[in-house]
Order: structure tokens, then C-alpha cells, then sequence
């Protein structure tokens, strides 16, 4: 099964189905298919610093941190993608499950990745829970 939103182009800032960034597409993700409306940032996705002050606070507003084995679908995963800021938080996408990952990207637009994927498992930073969703 196709998901709705693979083949999405990427738009620095973008917040529907015209383009998304990273945040964007979360954003919309949780929208439509949770009826939960995130916070938004106003950030360009080629400002790193601020990225990472945005998208990597521990525990911060509603949300849980958690490991790499705790993820499951629904879950928000972050990654330290920024070759020039190697040790800040830049990326962040949405877990369909507990291998699967959906995100955007400049080159690729909105696609899904697995979790297990060497490229991205090196790169990983944190996942967080809506604690919406917490049992």
C-alpha cells in the first residue's frame, strides 16, 4: 500500500501538500491522521541551530524522550544529519512502526526509510512520544 504522502516535494517551510520540510510533514502527519495539532516552528530547514534548540529538547511541552528500542508507530525520531554541525539535532520524521520511518528531505521529497538503515542508524539522536498516546 502506497502512503498518501510519499512523493511529496520538499519545501523549505512548507506545511501542506504542496511541499513540506521535516517539521511540516510531522506537523500534517499528526494532523490528518491523529487529529492532534503540534506546535509549529518557524524555522528555515537550513538554520541547524536552531533546529536542534527546537527539536531536541528532552522531555520538553507534551512529549516523552525516548531510546532507540522504544520506538513504535507514531513515535517523532530525530537525527544529527548537519556534516558542518555534526552534534546538533536537524532531521525528524514520524515511525509507521518499529522499522519504518516516514520523512522529507531536500533531495528526496517526503519518502519512507527503515530505521535500521546504517546510514540513518548512525545519524539517530532521540525519539519522542505524544503523551496523548501513552497507555
Amino acid at each position: 500500500m502506497r502512503n498518501r504522502y510519499v512523493g511529496i516535494p520538499f519545501k523549505d517551510g512548507g506545511r501542506d501538500s504542496n511541499g513540506y520540510d521535516c517539521w511540516g510533514l510531522v506537523k500534517a502527519y499528526f494532523m490528518l491522521e491523529r487529529g492532534i495539532m503540534l506546535p509549529d516552528y518557524a524555522i528555515s530547514a537550513y538554520d541547524s541551530v536552531k533546529a536542534d534548540q527546537a527539536i531536541s529538547r528532552d522531555g520538553c511541552g507534551d512529549w516523552e524522550p525516548l531510546l532507540w528500542g522504544e520506538l513504535r508507530k507514531d513515535d517523532v525520531v530525530t537525527f544529527k544529519m548537519d556534516i558542518e554541525h555534526p552534534d546538533l539535532t536537524t532531521h525528524c520524521g514520524v515511525c509507521l512502526d518499529h522499522t519504518r520511518f516516514l520523512h522529507c528531505m531536500q533531495k528526496t521529497g517526503v519518502v519512507i526509510s527503515t530505521l535500521e538503515n546504517v546510514y540513518f542508524k548512525a545519524r539517530f539522536s532521540k525519539g519522542f512520544r505524544w503523551t496523548g498516546f501513552l497507555d
